[in-house]
C-alpha cells in the first residue's frame, strides 16, 4: 500500500523555496543543538496534548528525529482535511545522508 504522507528528504530544498508550514516535532532540546531553516519546533507531545491551529490552505510538513511520530501525525490531520506530510526517515536521514547533501 503506497503511503501519501511520506515524502523523500530529497525534496526538502525544493519544498523549502515555498511559503509551506514546517513543523519540527523533536524535543526543544534537540531542536535548539540544530534546526532546518523555516521550520518551527512544536515539540510532539505539546503538538498532541494541544494541537495548533493550522491553516488547511498550505501544505503542512512535519518532521521528527526518526520518521516515525512524524508519519503517524501527518495520517492523523490527512484524516481531518490537512494536506500533511512526513519526511521518510526523519532528522535522522538528514544527519546521516546518503548522498552526503547537508540541508542548514
Amino acid at each position: 500500500m503506497e503511503n501519501n504522507q511520506l515524502i523523500n528528504i530529497d525534496k526538502l530544498p525544493e519544498l523549502l523555496k515555498h511559503d509551506y508550514t514546517f513543523i519540527d516535532l523533536r524535543d526543544s532540546l534537540q531542536f535548539n543543538k540544530v534546526h532546518l531553516q523555516k521550520f518551527i519546533n512544536i515539540p510532539y507531545e505539546n503538538f498532541i496534548n494541544n494541537p495548533p491551529h493550522l491553516s488547511k490552505n498550505k501544505p503542512i510538513y512535519l518532521i521528527c528525529y526518526s520518521g516515525k511520530r512524524s508519519l503517524e501525525l501527518a495520517k492523523r490531520l490527512s484524516m481531518q482535511g490537512y494536506d500533511a506530510y512526513s519526511f521518510n526517515g526523519g532528522f535522522y536521514a538528514i544527519e546521516h545522508p546518503i548522498n552526503n547533501q547537508l540541508y542548514w
